[in-house]
């Protein structure tokens, strides 16, 4: 059913043809769905096909047998065989895909996504390439698949309206699964920081982060060093650097475009990865994930922001493997709380229109929605054609490498004054110490107290132990073993004035132990 393009005549006779087939006021909604894309179209026509490129397709079951194994298989996996839009027509990104099929493709598919093994054994007969290979619709209605055992005629004819009555309400349940994404996709705008949330600890962090990860993942590159600004060392007009970082920021949502499609056409991403002039550094900033800001230093010989020579052969290796990170942070920006910061950092607020800052905000905020999810799921979906390895395996190596960088950029792991602590939900979350403060004021009870309370109660009740006051021992129990191993994990050696070392006695509150 499709046909691959040789030349750029042959796209302007299949223009030519529907130009004269179709009315004028219908051509362009007739030409959105039919015009060939990335060199392939579909082999229909209008009339006649005498002057297209190609011979048009008789029409055989096998084309319907074709059709009822790809609503099988998203009946069964819950996704569609090739994407499409909302008007389901096949999206930009699959149309090569679905040009190309291979058996083996379709086999390896198959047993990735359905684990109904009959099911699968007859989507195997369905969706093969070849239509003289497919099964015939009498053959497809003799499948196993399609059998009913029955003892009478009676009670077979009854199983068997109930097991079509199923597979209608399988269909049904689809089209408002169907119908539910797309009302998703609608509410996206208003719900943005809420994904961005969901996510972060869902699909990027997880248990494992929470845990495991002991260093910030959120960040934001920029193309400038903000504290020369704040001290007065840069020359530029600050309403210029203020815009310039708002349209950054669409450089860099747009560069985890870039750096996608070349991944999915297995092609060298240096090009994808070029952000500023030859030669001309970067500069991470960590973001407190609590406000949603980039944090900007205020004391003098701070390690932060820390300098990215893009010339540099570890420029590559650093923005691959930190890809997912990259964009998440763009996407935890907070369009107009980021601009009121980094105005109260170059100390320029009175002399700014408040209706330019409103609009700088508003330019981060409609540059967010040109963002996807981008996470290491997305990454693993994109390279498993060229023999890609677990999810796991290439989190695992993005860590450590991040890992490597803040080892080499922050040996006294100061990260910028902030330090771990968790959300109500066990997301991990950095942040500054203040902001830990409050939070720590607004959590629950804690255990003590509560097994302080079960022992009033116990006693008042004059029997032994309750099955809460039970609990209540396990979970102190637990947090004071928390309590020693995070003081030998997570508090560094803190340093006093003129490079003397703070004594165990001297320490500060654990505000990054939290974990």
């Amino acid at each position: 059913m499709f046909y691959k393009l040789q030349n750029d005549d042959e796209f302007a006779a299949i223009a030519t043809h529907w130009q004269r087939t179709t009315t004028p006021h219908t051509l362009d909604d007739v030409w959105a769905k039919v015009q060939p894309r990335d060199q392939f179209c579909i082999k229909t026509f209008h009339e006649s096909a005498s002057t297209l490129p190609f011979q048009p397709v008789v029409a055989s079951p096998a084309l319907d047998v074709w059709a009822f194994g790809v609503l099988m298989y998203q009946m069964y996996s819950g996704v569609e065989l090739v994407p499409t839009d909302i008007n389901q027509d096949v999206d930009d990104s699959g149309i090569a895909r679905a040009a190309t099929w291979t058996d083996a493709d379709l086999s390896k598919r198959l047993q990735n996504k359905v684990s109904n093994a009959l099911a699968r054994d007859l989507m195997a007969k369905l969706l093969v390439v070849d239509p003289s290979d497919r099964i015939s619709v009498q053959a497809m209605l003799s499948h196993p698949y399609f059998e009913v055992k029955y003892d009478d005629a009676a009670g077979g004819q009854r199983l068997l309206v109930e097991r079509l009555d199923a597979l209608a309400v399988q269909v049904t349940t689809g089209f408002h699964v169907m119908a539910s994404r797309l009302d998703e996709v609608v509410d996206l705008t208003k719900e943005t920081l809420n994904a961005v949330g969901a996510a972060k600890q869902d699909l990027m962090r997880g248990i494992f982060e929470a845990t495991e990860v002991a260093f910030p993942t959120s960040f934001v590159i920029l193309p400038f060093d903000l504290t020369l600004a704040q001290c007065g060392d840069d020359d530029n007009d600050p309403e210029d650097i203020l815009r310039d970082v708002t349209s950054f920021i669409q450089k860099g949502i747009d560069m985890g475009h870039n750096f996608m499609a070349a991944v999915h056409q297995n092609k060298a991403i240096s090009r994808a990865l070029r952000l500023v002039g030859p030669g001309e550094p970067l500069f991470l900033y960590l973001i407190d994930e609590v406000h949603g800001l980039p944090v900007v230093p205020t004391l003098p010989g701070s390690h932060y922001p820390i300098r990215i020579e893009t010339k540099s052969d570890e420029y590559a290796q650093f923005m691959s493997a930190a890809m997912p990170y990259i964009q998440t942070g763009f996407r935890l920006l907070k369009g107009a709380s980021t601009i009121a910061s980094l105005v109260s950092c170059l100390g320029v607020l009175p002399s700014l229109d408040p209706n330019v800052l409103d609009e700088m905000g508003e330019h981060i905020e409609n540059a967010q929605k040109t963002s996807s999810v981008f996470d290491f799921d997305v990454l693993q979906t994109a390279v498993e054609d060229q023999g890609g390895v677990p999810v796991q395996h290439i989190r695992g190596a993005a860590l450590r490498e991040l890992e490597r960088f803040f080892n080499k950029n922050d040996r006294d792991k100061d990260y910028a004054g902030l330090c771990r602590t968790y959300a109500s939900n066990g997301q991990a979350l950095w942040t500054s110490k203040a902001t830990v403060a409050s939070m720590e004021l607004a959590r629950p009870t804690s255990t003590a107290s509560l097994k302080s309370a079960q022992a009033n109660q116990t006693r008042k009740a004059g029997g032994g132990k309750t099955a809460q006051q039970v609990y209540m021992d396990l979970l102190a129990l637990h947090d004071l073993a928390q309590e020693d191993a995070v003081v030998e994990r997570m508090v560094p050696p803190m340093l006093l004035p003129h490079g003397k070392m703070r004594s165990n006695g001297d320490r500060p509150p654990n505000c990054c132990g939290m974990m």
